[in-house]
């Protein structure tokens, strides 16, 4: 899905790709809902291991947010700021691991694969 974009290129700032991975466990689905202040990605359902992608380009406020409401069997529905301007202002690529206890940032620069993970939003 491409959004927010004039041709191939976006004016001042780099193109922000977003990848999320289904890391909840075997057999389990994740629902989300991913949406920004101006685009509305829709509902989406991913299988365990599944993938989902977008990409667009932030604004040159460095204020561009997306965020996403996730539920899956057996859990509450919980959200998380997926891109905000400010912390993934350097990010490219953005691979994101949803599991249980939060989502994880997968650093995949370089050799060894590093993981940064947050809290849900309740």
């Amino acid at each position: 899905m491409c959004l927010m974009e004039m041709g191939d290129a976006c004016f001042l700032k780099s193109k922000a790709r977003i990848h999320i991975f289904n890391n909840i466990r075997p057999g389990v689905n994740l629902s989300f809902h991913c949406k920004s202040k101006d685009n509305d990605l829709g509902k989406q359902v991913l299988g365990y291991r599944g993938s989902y992608s977008f990409h667009f380009c932030p604004n040159v406020f460095g204020t561009t947010l997306f965020f996403c409401s996730f539920a899956w069997e057996g859990g509450q529905s919980l959200w998380f700021d997926i891109y905000t301007g400010k912390r993934d202002q350097n990010c490219g690529d953005c691979t994101w691991n949803i599991n249980p206890s939060g989502p994880c940032w997968v650093n995949t620069a370089g050799v060894l694969k590093t993981q940064l993970c947050y809290p849900w939003k309740y």
